[in-house]
């Protein structure tokens, strides 16, 4: 199954969250894998993030006594970046196992319904 980063971003903390409950063993591989494959998607958009922001300056704060013109640059800098992160989280698609799990595959974890939504492209009926 083909995911956005934006998507994966999202549902990550909710994984995780739900990696820490009791399941059945074939639940908790599949569980334990997509948290394993989204984990290294994630850290290599970090690194690619951190280098470009690196690389545009942002990675050191202005001066206290910065000018003005200083401070409307770098807020230019970081409109465009956060665009250009975004842009790259909304367009980038990763391949990931195509595991769907109904509710009561996850035991008596308590789920939060706002997990559920940044889970559903998992969750079967």
């Amino acid at each position: 199954m083909k995911i956005s980063l934006e998507k994966i971003n999202a549902a990550f903390p909710a994984l995780e969250k739900l990696a820490e409950r009791e399941m059945s063993l074939d639940t908790s591989y599949k569980i334990s894998k997509l948290i394993g494959l989204i984990k290294g998607e994630l850290t290599e958009f970090e690194k690619a993030s951190r280098k470009r922001a690196e690389a545009l300056g942002l990675h050191v704060e202005l001066p206290t006594d910065c000018t003005e013109d200083q401070k409307v640059r770098r807020r230019e800098l970081l409109s465009g970046f956060s665009d250009e992160a975004a842009n790259l989280l909304e367009s980038t698609e990763i391949e990931i196992p195509d595991y769907s799990f109904e509710l009561k595959d996850f035991g008596e974890a308590a789920i939060k319904p706002s997990a559920l939504v940044g889970l559903g492209f998992l969750i079967r009926e």
